[in-house]
């Protein structure tokens, strides 16, 4: 296992949260490998609905 792949591992493990940006960059970055590309491009190509969607999940959760 790579640097990379231990450090989120690590991240997960803590509790700490990604950012958008990083959640996006991981699934762009496993697009192919661990996630399906077909869905791993309509998270990136509608990038900002994806954002709204998170902001308002957030928002009714707490």
């Amino acid at each position: 296992m790579g640097k990379r792949e231990d450090h989120k591992r690590n991240l997960l493990r803590l509790g700490k949260p990604f950012s958008f940006e990083e959640a996006m960059k991981i699934i762009e970055d496993g697009a192919g490998k661990q996630f399906d590309p077909v869905i791993a491009r309509v998270f990136i190509e509608n990038a900002d609905r994806v954002k709204e969607i998170a902001e308002e999940h957030k928002r009714t959760i707490g």
